[in-house]
């Protein structure tokens, strides 16, 4: 399943709490703490279905140690490429 973005900063989000932990292999538990928390500091709202994201570098900053080396460092993902070494 693939989110699509609505109106830049909200998607649909027909998943259950169990759903979006299945991918990850994580239980309820942590997936309801998480997204508790992300809800209490403003990073983002949940209602019906759909998700606001109201500061997506905070979002950036908790999804960064979960992103693979090329994920990080890709311009697509705010990082930046890494230069050639120009050694002769």
């Amino acid at each position: 399943m693939q989110a699509v973005l609505v109106n830049g900063d909200s998607f649909r989000l027909p998943l259950t709490l169990e759903q979006m932990g299945d991918h990850p292999g994580l239980t309820v538990v942590p997936v309801n703490r998480t997204l508790k928390r992300l809800r209490e500091e403003g990073v983002l709202s949940t209602a019906s279905g759909d998700a606001r994201i109201h500061d997506v570098e905070a979002l950036a900053s908790y999804a960064a140690p979960m992103q693979d080396i090329f994920e990080r460092e890709s311009k697509n993902f705010g990082g930046r490429m890494p230069q050639a070494s120009m050694s002769v």
